[in-house]
């Protein structure tokens, strides 16, 4: 069975591959995206800083009015992120459906003084790739910059059929008793053809369990539906709103949205601990507000944020991280995101998950070398036979 294994290993590798390589590239990059659009973006992600505690940054509730005040009629505010340092800018979207400004929008505004920065439509028509390059590649990372109702489930696919290769790859790595070292290192003075056999193994076996955790929390990002089938499997109360998802709200008769602005008091109120992060906003009649935190010691030893889920008519907090009413799968589900991000492990944890990143267009390329040089040997024997 072993010919089988390695088979299937190389096929999948060779036509896998060059997707994985890209798919981890963009992954690499985007665990820095805050970072990079700051560079790229110095005038509109970041403002000038200000000495810390002599100029406090101004109330959120100026800066929402602010991007109120900046959108056009019919437009619906999506999101915002809170400044990430004290040099950078608040990053608000917002949705306009239709008309000659129809799209999604960004919006950024100076913390100090909650003045709008600038704006821009994230894809202008006929532009066929979004304006940030963290969102170029995103949808280059998430979807290979296909229609989403294609790009997504294949990239999960992809993720999926990864992980098989993974365990093949760790099969036929799997050293013979006595030979952990040999098989842990690169042979010294070794020859090109064993320093590339090295290569792909060591990089590949040192990363396992970040890549075991990237893939298998892409496969919960792009497939989810069928990620929480089998999560259900083995916790069958698992709850299906985290992540990107939303509670499901059923709203009174006549009842009005509480609004952002009161959603983010209601959180700050009631957990104050940490420095906000980010807020959505429900999108739709039974969602709810979402309202996270960063830098919160107390929900677990390893991941430092907290997303509070807020009813939009009566302010009730629906749920929140390590509220103690999880299941088993609720908590596997929730630490998707931190361990693809990286955010579960801090600094660290980002640079594993970076790394990660750069290892998949490493084992792409030395494991097609190896091929390549086995075909080579096969071919001198081949000729030697026949002559």
């Amino acid at each position: 069975m072993r010919g089988w294994w390695r088979k299937l290993h190389l096929w999948l590798g060779l036509i896998l591959g060059l997707w994985l390589s890209l798919i981890g590239l963009t992954g690499s990059l985007l665990v820095f995206y805050h970072e990079l659009e700051e560079r790229v973006h110095p005038t509109t992600f970041a403002v000038a800083p200000q000495p810390e505690g002599e100029v406090a940054f101004r109330p959120f509730h100026d800066v929402y009015r602010a991007i109120q005040d900046d959108m056009p009629a019919g437009a619906q505010f999506g999101s915002i992120f809170y400044p990430r340092t004290l040099a950078s800018s608040w990053w608000g979207r917002y949705t306009v459906p239709d008309g000659s400004q129809a799209g999604l929008w960004y919006v950024f505004v100076d913390p100090y003084t909650a003045q709008v920065l600038d704006r821009w439509r994230v894809k202008e028509e006929e532009q066929w790739f979004r304006r940030e390059f963290s969102g170029f590649l995103y949808d280059l990372h998430y979807k290979l910059l296909l229609p989403g109702d294609i790009g997504i489930p294949l990239v999960g696919i992809i993720a999926l059929l990864a992980l098989v290769s993974v365990g093949f790859g760790v099969y036929l790595w799997w050293p013979k008793k006595g030979k952990w070292s040999q098989a842990l290192s690169f042979k010294r003075g070794a020859s090109s053809p064993r320093f590339i056999f090295d290569l792909h193994n060591v990089s590949g076996i040192y990363l396992l369990p970040v890549l075991v955790a990237v893939l298998l929390s892409g496969v919960y990002f792009n497939l989810p539906e069928q990620f929480y089938w089998v999560v259900k499997q083995f916790s069958p109360n698992t709850a299906e709103h985290y992540g990107y998802r939303s509670l499901s709200i059923l709203p009174a008769p006549d009842a009005k949205p509480i609004g952002p602005v009161r959603a983010f008091d209601i959180a700050q109120k009631n957990f104050p601990e940490g420095r906000p992060e980010f807020l959505s906003n429900a999108q739709t009649s039974d969602s709810a507000y979402r309202v996270c935190n960063k830098q919160v010691s107390s929900v677990s030893t390893f991941a430092d944020n907290r997303c509070i889920h807020i009813d939009q008519y009566s302010g009730e907090i629906r749920w929140f991280s390590a509220s103690g009413t999880q299941t088993g799968g609720d908590i596997f589900a929730h630490w998707q995101l931190p361990l693809h991000s990286g955010k579960a492990f801090g600094l660290p944890g980002r640079i594993l998950v970076f790394l990660s990143g750069l290892a998949l267009p490493i084992l792409f390329i030395t494991g097609v070398i190896r091929w390549l040089q086995k075909q080579k040997v096969k071919t001198k024997i081949s000729k030697r036979q026949f002559s």
